[in-house]
Parts: structure tokens; sequence; C-alpha cells
């Protein structure tokens, strides 16, 4: 048998809930994601910098340090 495409490695990943941006209408819906270094977003606004995934489940943005994934 021959592997066309690996998956996902799933130990690179990080298990995190979605949070949104906090409360009201921006919070998260609370479902447990396993996040990969491929999924995390940056966006460069008046100077900052943030780093976030979207959820899959809401679209809510969850933001997560710079360095969520600088030991992969």
């Amino acid at each position: 048998m021959k592997v066309l495409e690996k998956g996902p490695d799933t130990k690179s990943g990080k298990e995190f809930r979605c949070r949104g941006w906090g409360i009201g209408p921006s919070a998260g819906c609370g479902a447990l994601l396993l996040v990969f270094p491929s999924d995390i977003q940056v966006s460069h606004y008046d100077g900052d910098t943030d780093y976030y995934f979207i959820c899959p489940e809401c679209h809510k943005h969850t933001a997560v340090s710079a360095n969520t994934f600088s030991n992969h």
C-alpha cells in the first residue's frame, strides 16, 4: 500500500476551547477543538499583532499567544 497524502499529525495539535473575543455577542461557543499550527491566523492592525484561530462551529475568533506553537 502507498500513502498518497498524509493526514494531520495529531501530536502537533493542542486542545483549546472556543472562547471568542470575550463576553456577549463576541463570546465563543465553548467547543473543544484540536488546533494545529496551520490553523493560527495573524492580523496586524494599528501597530498590534493578534494571533487567533477561527472556530469551525460558530466562526468566532479566539486569541492565542504568539508562542503557542513555538516548540514545534
